[in-house]
């Protein structure tokens, strides 16, 4: 799991535009507890953000990964049990995803 990551953000740093850097592996620590797998799908500029979603046996959750909060759940809709960061800005300030809920 922490192999697809690392490749994940080494792959992003191969294709990034700009001033072409050595590539480099860090460390993003362990997945959080109820996590068997975690998918990252957008990266900020800086690198300093990541966005995803965490897979678990019985839901799915959003998740955020900065250097200094480590992976963070971004929780589920009311009474949903899915939900999937999916884009952010260039800065990571701002997630955008979906999630479900009761009603689907």
């Amino acid at each position: 799991m922490k192999i697809n990551i690392m490749l994940f953000a080494l792959i992003l740093g191969l294709f990034a535009v700009g001033p072409v850097q050595a590539a480099f592996f860090k460390g993003l620590g362990d997945i959080p507890a109820g996590f068997q797998e975690v998918v990252a799908y957008d990266l900020s500029d800086d690198g300093n953000v990541m966005i995803g979603i965490g897979e678990g046996p019985y839901a799915d959750e959003a998740f955020r990964w900065t250097p200094q909060g480590g992976f963070e759940g971004l929780g589920f809709l009311p009474g949903g049990d899915t939900s999937v960061a999916q884009g952010m800005s260039v800065d990571g300030s701002t997630i955008v995803g979906f999630g479900t809920t009761d009603a689907g």
